[in-house]
């Protein structure tokens, strides 16, 4: 679940100055490991916007994602019904020896241009 590992503060911090972009909302998280004020959360916690960050609102936004491996797909789908968003999302890969790699790579969607671009930004370290 979102509790389970989170990216190390200094690298998201590191490639977002990079990218030039500002978070606004965390779209899986717990209080403990939200990387926004705004976040929402997979059970009911009071300071949370909300809970499941798939029922959100993603447009006209800069978005934070890093869900349960088991939800990506659904993320997936919905980063391509979603218009004007920036999604920053953390993915999970396995590399020849079954290693679990974290990636951190960001999405810009407009959807009236039927524009979508992926940009690997690095590897991530988590904690």
């Amino acid at each position: 679940m979102a509790g389970d590992y989170q990216i190390r503060t200094k690298f998201l911090t590191t490639a977002l100055q990079q990218l030039g972009l500002v978070l606004q909302e965390d779209m899986f998280a717990t209080k403990k490991n939200a990387k926004c004020k705004i976040y929402y959360s997979p059970t009911q916690e009071d300071t949370a916007a909300g809970t499941g960050g798939l029922q959100a609102i993603w447009s006209n936004k800069v978005v934070f994602l890093n869900p349960p491996l088991i939800l990506m797909g659904q993320v997936v789908q919905k980063q391509h019904i979603v218009s004007n968003c920036t999604a920053v999302v953390i993915a999970i890969i396995i590399d020849s020896n079954s290693v679990l790699i974290p990636i951190l790579f960001y999405s810009r969607l407009q959807l009236e241009s039927q524009f979508i671009s992926f940009s690997f930004v690095a590897e991530a370290k988590c904690s």
